[in-house]
């Protein structure tokens, strides 16, 4: 990757990349590393971004030889659909882990109704973090925020998994009975995401900071990863919580 990244071929660098965090993923590994090595994977994609901007310039300034066996090279690494969803969507598998880990803190700090929300946030990374991982964590979220309503659905996704054995599936059988003869699965109130839509253009944008999406005019965004955050909540950092990278 090192070698890759020094001669300048930062695409086929971050394919690499992406390959050790998605082995990583795989072995369970602990989901703070398996973040970091996503964001080192994105932070090679954005250095190919700006190479390919440093090109066009170039072809801009005569360079023509040069910048046309450049995008003779872009186009043919681009024919590949894995390298388009790299080029792309660089930084999901960082996005799908820092949620995850923000969830998870949030949840053992005691903020149990913003854990369920950045829970929430989770469902769009399924192809990155594995499903029961997701709904599990949105059950036991949702359950301390006696959400009950939110809950019942990530039990019936969790009893729907084709990739759990039949025992697993009794197992959270039994659970959401026990649960649920207890607690009538309904949501004390309305979750603030059931207000937004989930995808498309109008999709708000998330604060990495608290899970929230953001309905203010004015928010920080990072000038590295692009991701946002609402002004009074990045006050408390010197970098940025995604990327790590410094504020500006």
């Amino acid at each position: 990757i090192e070698l890759y990244r020094k001669a300048h071929n930062f695409l086929d660098a971050a394919r690499l990349m992406f390959k050790v965090a998605d082995d990583e993923a795989k072995k369970k590994t602990k989901p703070l590393r398996v973040k970091k090595l996503y964001v080192l994977a994105a932070l090679l994609v954005e250095d190919y971004h700006e190479q390919m901007k440093n090109t066009q310039r170039g072809k801009i300034k005569g360079k023509k030889s040069e910048a046309t066996s450049s995008l003779a090279g872009l186009l043919e690494e681009d024919a590949s659909s894995s390298d388009n969803r790299i080029i792309d969507l660089p930084w999901r598998g960082a996005e799908a882990y820092h949620f995850f880990l923000l969830a998870q803190r949030q949840l053992y700090e005691g903020y149990v109704d913003a854990a369920m929300r950045t829970a929430l946030h989770l469902r769009d990374y399924e192809d990155i973090i594995p499903p029961v991982e997701i709904y599990c964590l949105l059950a036991l979220c949702a359950c301390t925020n006696r959400a009950f309503g939110t809950c019942s659905k990530a039990f019936i996704h969790l009893e729907s998994l084709e990739s759990i054995s039949p025992d697993q599936r009794q197992l959270y059988e039994d659970l959401a009975l026990e649960i649920f003869t207890r607690h009538s699965p309904k949501d004390n109130k309305k979750s603030d995401l059931d207000s937004f839509p989930e995808s498309g253009e109008g999709k708000l944008p998330t604060c990495i900071v608290t899970g929230r999406q953001i309905t203010d005019y004015q928010f920080w965004m990072c000038s590295t990863c692009k991701h946002s955050a609402q002004e009074q909540q990045i006050n408390k950092f010197s970098f940025c919580p995604l990327c790590h990278s410094p504020l500006v």
